[in-house]
């Protein structure tokens, strides 16, 4: 017998990887076009409903997560108000069991409702279903029903959408040399055209937090990517891309030690991490330096200084390190004598 081929069904453009190869499985596991509580779905007659509720007529979902009243003012001195495009709608249950309406997404949206007092209706979403099954939803949807946005999301969005804080940090990328990503189109990317120019890569954590790291010094990350760039930008492989752990331990040996900056001492420390670069990847060079006790540490800035202070004790260590250099690369300032005498003692 002679086998259909699968065709891939239309998706939007956002979707990526092999379609056909996945509707090829679903279909396999009878999952094409079988619905779960079909009840729920458009031209039934439980389908949700849009209302405008009464918040006096509202009960929270009593295991809900609770509402920090700082966090509801912090909302508002954000937007400057109420910001009824940013409120959206409760997702509500009207339990059948008892006649309430259940709010089991959106409490926080509530409370500021609530405290702003501006208005005492608010826009719903309500289905018809007990607060047990509406429980069991907000921690699927929470866990695993909705895909968790990335740091890149958020931040391409937010300069997209013009928020001031995210235009500030999109100012300081664009100081730095590199873009940020969250898809391959141009309305994905922040600083394409430090893309266009052959310029790296980088996560937006690497960014904002080695900002932070360099003692918010625009100058030091740019040494640091620089670095980065010199080192790996004529290899086979290229920089198409900032490692954040290299990053950032070179941002913390710049900034503890600022002899590191100039002179003999900097080009002897490029000269090193040139050498890391031959023939490896920025993730391969780091098993030269980091060590087994930060082995598998990745993306944690809280060990930042631990990472600088393996780095910077690897070059100490190494033959493009003179004698001379003693007196000003103090292994100390990264990371004092007496903290680390602490920490071996745990």
């Amino acid at each position: 017998m002679t086998k259909l081929a699968i065709v891939a069904p239309t998706v939007h453009s956002m979707v990526r990887g092999d379609v056909a190869k996945i509707k090829a499985k679903q279909d396999k596991k009878g999952l094409t076009g079988k619905i779960i509580h079909p009840q729920f779905g458009k031209g039934q007659s439980l389908e949700p409903k849009f209302m405008w509720l009464k918040t006096s007529s509202l009960t929270p979902l009593d295991s809900q997560r609770e509402t920090n009243s700082k966090w509801v003012l912090e909302r508002q001195e954000a937007r400057g108000g109420l910001d009824m495009l940013a409120f959206g709608a409760l997702s509500v249950a009207h339990d059948p069991n008892d006649n309430n309406y259940y709010v089991w997404d959106g409490c926080g949206r509530w409370a500021i409702a609530n405290i702003n007092e501006a208005i005492d209706t608010v826009p719903c979403l309500v289905y018809e279903m007990t607060k047990s099954q509406a429980a069991f939803y907000f921690s699927y949807n929470q866990q695993e029903g909705r895909r968790n946005l990335s740091r890149e999301a958020t931040f391409v969005n937010g300069v997209k959408g013009g928020d001031p804080e995210h235009l500030e940090w999109a100012k300081r990328l664009d100081a730095i040399g590199a873009y940020i990503k969250v898809n391959e189109s141009c309305e994905g990317i922040v600083n394409s055209g430090a893309r266009e120019q052959g310029y790296p890569e980088i996560l937006a954590r690497a960014l904002t937090d080695g900002y932070k790291l360099s003692g918010n010094d625009l100058s030091i990350c740019r040494q640091a990517r620089d670095m980065i760039v010199t080192a790996w930008g004529t290899s086979d492989e290229g920089c198409p891309k900032i490692v954040t752990e290299v990053y950032w331990a070179l941002i913390v040996v710049l900034k503890s030690i600022p002899e590191s900056r100039k002179n003999g001492l900097h080009t002897a420390m490029q000269k090193y991490l040139n050498w890391l670069a031959e023939g490896k990847t920025q993730g391969g060079s780091m098993k030269d330096w980091k060590g087994n006790k930060l082995k598998g540490i990745t993306g944690n800035v809280g060990i930042a200084k631990e990472l600088g202070y393996a780095f910077a004790q690897a070059f100490s260590s190494s033959n493009h390190f003179k004698p001379s250099y003693r007196n000003d690369f103090v292994l100390n300032k990264i990371i004092p004598k007496q903290a680390k005498s602490a920490e071996a003692e745990e």
